[in-house]
């Protein structure tokens, strides 16, 4: 699966080999880039409407083709990323300070695909674990992560984080936020349901100055990339056992 952060054209495409790509059958309102990602019961594409109060927007899909807009799932405001974590849904929204966004659920596209996917089952709600300190800087957008059981009702986390950088490792959550300050390490969270987050006993990874890291894992194989100054790149190897 892939999909397009900018609107307009195919903003979903499927492939069953990586070298001929096909246009999804997903219909969504004007405004809307989309970012695509895995849940237990097939994808989940995700986007959010600033032209509208950043009125955020789910479809799901069980084979990357046929895609059925959520009208059931009251998602939180300027989602900018949404996924599955075993049989949960995590999402992250992009916060700022001082700018009041669309109430979650509002309307924000138009237009549904032809079939529908099935609901994740309902679970029991959980409350919020207490582990988690925001590392956002004060008065800076942030992003607020956020926890469901079936997509329909959506909770604040105690992560807030100043970056989206995460991976799925070992069916964990693995989130790495860049200091505030340039000379300190990089504040290391994981989670094995998206709504539970604990610490490492140390932050081991330490670049000052990077500012942008991109993430890729393959079982509990963990690959780190980020800017160690202009135009140099450093990169870490590690594996991320369990907390």
């Amino acid at each position: 699966m892939a999909s397009s952060d900018k609107a307009g054209g195919s903003p979903v495409m499927y492939s069953t080999d990586g070298e001929t790509w096909y246009a999804s059958s997903i219909s969504v309102g004007e405004g809307f880039g989309l970012t695509v990602a895995t849940y237990q019961f097939g994808f989940v594409a995700v986007g959010t409407n600033t032209a509208r109060g950043g009125a955020s927007a789910a479809w799901t899909s069980p084979d990357g083709r046929t895609w059925t807009l959520r009208t059931d799932w009251k998602l939180p405001p300027n989602v900018s990323a949404l996924f599955g974590v075993g049989k949960y849904l995590a999402a992250t929204s992009t916060v700022t300070p001082g700018v009041t966004p669309a109430p979650a659920g509002s309307p924000a596209a138009s237009g549904a695909a032809a079939s529908a996917a099935p609901s994740a089952a309902k679970s029991p709600a959980k409350s919020p674990a207490k582990s988690a300190s925001p590392s956002a800087a004060p008065g800076k957008p942030y992003n607020q992560w956020w926890w469901s059981a079936n997509g329909a009702v959506w909770q604040q986390t105690s992560l807030q984080t100043s970056s989206t950088n995460f991976a799925i490792v070992n069916d964990e959550i693995f989130v790495i936020d860049p200091p505030v300050a340039g000379t300190t390490n990089w504040t290391t969270w994981s989670s094995s349901d998206g709504l539970s987050w604990l610490r490492p006993v140390s932050d081991p990874i330490s670049f000052p100055g990077a500012k942008v890291c991109a993430l890729a894992s393959l079982g509990n194989s963990l690959v780190i990339v980020g800017w160690d100054s202009p135009g140099q790149l450093k990169g870490y190897f590690g594996k991320l056992t369990s907390q």
